[in-house]
């Protein structure tokens, strides 16, 4: 730009001095043809004084020009050069000094600057909306990628479970159809047991009607017996009683004498048949009684047969109840199973639709994953995009806007910050030192260095007037290019011990080497504006950071963080 100027101001001197070196050459041709005249040439004293006087005119309007445009032209063409430099300050109107034409120009030049102005200053500030709207994008897609990672996890595990699901409904299946086969067969075995044992419950019950009837011919024959030999005993009485009268009829013969000898044979005759009789009637009642002893363990051991067929029967009875119960049971079992094995292979079927729309969620989930971190990657770029937009947009000095007034109390600051440590570098402090040594006992990892303590006060002192006098500031601090702060602001210097607090409010020592952290503190562009989440108070800040230089070697940036609404312009 100063190249620029010192050329236009070369052709406007060049132009003044043509114009007066015209006006002296005019002079004096027509000294010299007045002194010409003398001589008695009017021919060349005429053509000199008309030569002289055309100089001299042209001279005097060169300079009326001068005057009154190239002039104006000038300082136009010097704020238009300030414009077209790197520079870029379009805070500057033209004026047109006092040539119509030329403040027609100048007017509508201002005109299109001033829309040019405001163009700008609407990208700034869109720029600025776009960023913090991308940054909140960025996080929602964060917060929605990793929720599509879990989702993309838990579907594959949903799929893999179907899978363990389908095969295990598959072997199930099988195993309860093999098994409806064996109970169908079991069952048809348990029919035929039934019927047999049926079978058995009526040939006890013959039997037991059969041992009725032999108990009830036992009886009687018992009965039978018994009177025999109650009948032999009264032939075994009568015998007896007949003996002994045959005995009183032989003493009655005997008395008789001769006259009874006949009657005494008849009586002895009569008491051998008695004998004989007596005799018949004991072998006859010997007989009987051994037959009746038979009859009555004959009929002891019918009635115990009758008993424990009564009982078998009985039993087999129950038993037969029983496994026709058991039957019924199996029966309904077997009918079960049967459901059970058709609602496994509905099961099957169904677990392999499941299967086949886990999978598809699966490929569906996997898909929508990878788009959401492209999408975050996109987001990323587009945050970039915006950051590279102002940056560019920013070149351009408006002379007005937020954004502007912001930026430039960045510089400020900056420049008082980067004295600040030029003082101790010169003093023989290593502010270059990249000795970080841990600071033991700190809930965050903190580190001190050979001049962090010395710069400390000051700095803090500096980042308080810096909280105060810019609106909107959260907080700033001063970093090396590995993002180490030897201090923070006073209210983010407070260790406690205390994880949680320390997290939010003892931020000092620390090494911010997150990408929003190094990109700042190794920036050497005029300045840098990245806006991102925090999530420790989940709001979205405006990082804006300028390049630090102590004696020509780049040492870090300050860095100032603040809220994106007060760099936006009402």
């Amino acid at each position: 730009m100063e190249h620029t100027k010192t050329r236009q101001s070369q052709s406007v001197s060049t132009a003044a001095w043509g114009a007066w070196l015209a006006i002296v050459l005019g002079a004096l041709l027509c000294v010299f043809a007045y002194f010409r005249g003398l001589t008695a040439q009017p021919g060349i004293t005429l053509l000199l004084v008309a030569v002289g006087t055309a100089l001299t005119t042209g001279g005097v309007c060169v300079l009326i020009l001068y005057q009154r445009i190239l002039k104006a032209l000038g300082g136009m063409a010097a704020v238009i050069a300030e414009s077209a430099s790197g520079a870029g300050d379009l805070s500057r109107d033209i004026v047109g000094g006092g040539n119509a034409q030329l403040e027609a120009i100048a007017r509508d030049y201002n005109i299109f600057l001033a829309k040019l102005r405001k163009l700008i200053g609407q990208i700034r500030g869109k720029t600025i909306g776009i960023a913090s709207e991308s940054v909140q994008l960025k996080q929602f897609l964060t917060e929605a990628s990793a929720g599509a990672e879990k989702q993309e996890s838990l579907v594959h595990e949903i799929s893999a479970a179907c899978a363990g699901v389908t095969d295990t409904a598959v072997n199930v299946s099988g195993r309860a159809s093999s098994l409806n086969a064996q109970a169908e067969g079991r069952l048809e075995n348990a029919f035929h047991s039934q019927a047999e044992l049926s079978e058995l419950v009526q040939s006890i019950a013959t039997i037991n009607a059969s041992q009725k009837d032999f108990r009830s011919t036992v009886e009687s024959l018992a009965t039978h017996s018994h009177e025999i030999d109650r009948i032999t005993q009264l032939i075994r009485d009568i015998s007896d009683q007949t003996n002994l009268l045959a005995l009183n009829a032989a003493i009655e013969a005997a008395r008789a004498g001769e006259h009874g000898r006949g009657f005494a044979v008849v009586a002895d005759e009569v008491r051998k048949l008695a004998e004989r009789a007596k005799t018949a009637a004991g072998d006859i009642t010997g007989s009987t009684q051994q037959m009746a002893n038979l009859t009555d363990n004959t009929l002891q051991i019918a009635l115990k047969v009758s008993s424990d067929t009564e009982k078998a029967r009985v039993a087999v009875e129950q038993a037969s109840a029983s496994f026709s119960g058991m039957v019924d049971n199996f029966r309904l079992t077997t009918d079960e199973l049967h459901s059970i094995s058709s609602a496994m292979l509905q099961l099957e079927t169904a677990n392999r639709g499941i299967l086949a729309r886990a999978e598809e969620i699966d490929a569906v989930s996997r898909n929508i994953g990878q788009r959401m971190r492209e999408s975050l990657e996109s987001s990323a770029r587009l945050g970039v995009s915006t950051e590279e937009i102002l940056a560019s947009g920013s070149r351009f000095k408006l002379g007005s806007g937020n954004f502007e007034k912001v930026l430039n109390q960045c510089w400020h600051y900056r420049d008082r910050c980067q004295e600040l440590l030029k003082r101790y570098a010169d003093r023989g402090v290593d502010i270059f030192d990249q000795n970080y040594k841990l600071i033991p006992n700190t809930s965050q990892p903190k580190y001190e260095t050979s001049y962090d303590k010395q710069v400390e006060t000051e700095l803090q002192d500096l980042y308080d007037e810096i909280l105060a006098n810019i609106p909107g500031v959260v907080s700033l601090i001063a970093s090396d290019i590995n993002g180490y702060a030897p201090t923070h602001c006073r209210k983010f210097s407070i260790e406690t011990g205390d994880p949680e607090k320390d997290f939010a409010n003892s931020r000092h020592k620390r090494i911010y080497n997150d990408p929003v952290g190094i990109r700042s503190a190794r920036n050497t562009e005029p300045f840098l504006a990245q806006t991102y989440f925090h999530p420790g108070t989940r709001r979205i800040f405006t990082d804006i950071s300028s390049p630090m230089y102590i004696n020509g070697r780049h040492w870090g940036a300050m860095r100032i963080n603040l809220d994106p609404k007060v760099l936006l312009d009402d």
